[in-house]
């Protein structure tokens, strides 16, 4: 059984029949399967995203500390705010903790999401960030606000950002296509 599947029979809040139904449901819809079983309230969201980091071995932020201003500006100049908003991640990082009087080391850049099987932005954040980061999962519920808070998006604003997030213009999708040259394409006219 897939992980996926694995955490959704483990967290669910409706039988076998019903998660079924949800699943199919999402699939049919071009929906991911994560957004599919959130929107429907099919499992426990925190129970569910807890388990899959689990099952995936990937870091778990249940819930998120403020950053210094300082630490945010690097954030958001790291990570900008369309490519944020358009995949619904978060950049991130832990507190440092200090050892005596020598400073922790840098800052480690997490990239917390809740849906880790989301391949468009995978690949979006490997072509758009430049530094060493790691994946880890999070409730949408406590996401959501977090990249709100962090990119300071009105309610109204944010809300259409994610409404119209599949329509956004990128051709981003379209350089990383490989391309196919053929003797027909190369042969002068």
């Amino acid at each position: 059984m897939s992980p996926l599947l694995q955490a959704a029979v483990q967290c669910t809040r409706v039988d076998r029949e019903d998660l079924d139904k949800v699943v199919r449901g999402a699939v049919l819809a071009g929906q991911s399967l994560i957004d599919g079983l959130l929107d429907q309230e099919a499992v426990d969201e925190g129970e569910f995203a807890a388990h899959l980091a689990r099952v995936l071995d990937w870091r778990w932020l249940g819930t998120f500390e403020p950053v210094e201003a300082e630490t945010a500006a690097w954030l958001k100049s790291v990570c900008p705010a369309r490519l944020a908003l358009k995949h619904r991640l978060l950049p991130h990082v832990l507190p440092r903790i200090k050892e005596g009087d020598e400073p922790s080391p840098p800052h480690e850049l997490l990239i917390v999401c809740y849906d880790p099987f989301d391949l468009a932005a995978r690949q979006a954040v490997a072509r758009a960030i430049t530094v060493p980061c790691r994946w880890c999962l999070a409730p949408r519920s406590q996401l959501l606000p977090a990249i709100q808070n962090l990119y300071g998006v009105g309610a109204d604003t944010f809300e259409d950002i994610l409404r119209h997030r599949a329509t956004d213009e990128d051709d981003s999708h379209m350089r990383d296509e490989p391309m196919s040259l053929t003797l027909m394409t190369l042969r002068p006219r």
